[in-house]
């Protein structure tokens, strides 16, 4: 947990085709009063320009969820992008920070 007093910042990276479960566990998550998930269905505005939006927000976060699937490991498209960034940033890191938390959610 930050000492600063604020929430913990949890970017969720995921497949569209796994929005389903990850927006259920980004539900879980906005119980806990000291985390501040991040998901793009529930932290965009219409108009926004949305790849600049999410690149901002996995800058600004303490860790990242990477949903693994079989939906999201064949996937071809802004998943690999955005995956992309969040390994950029994770080398960036000092080491043995906890940054980038995988989480499969089938057998990929």
């Amino acid at each position: 947990m930050p000492t600063t007093g604020r929430k913990l910042r949890v970017f969720l990276c995921h497949a569209s085709q796994d929005k389903p479960i990850v927006r259920e566990l980004y539900q879980r998550l906005l119980t806990e009063d000291w985390i501040d998930p991040w998901l793009d269905k529930e932290k965009l505005f219409p108009g926004q320009d949305w790849e600049l939006e999410i690149e901002k927000s996995v800058e600004a976060t303490d860790a990242v969820i990477v949903f693994l699937s079989n939906a999201s490991v064949m996937k071809e498209g802004y998943f690999q992008k955005e995956l992309k960034k969040v390994l950029d940033i994770a080398n960036e890191k000092p080491e043995g920070v906890i940054f980038l938390i995988p989480m499969r959610l089938d057998d990929c």
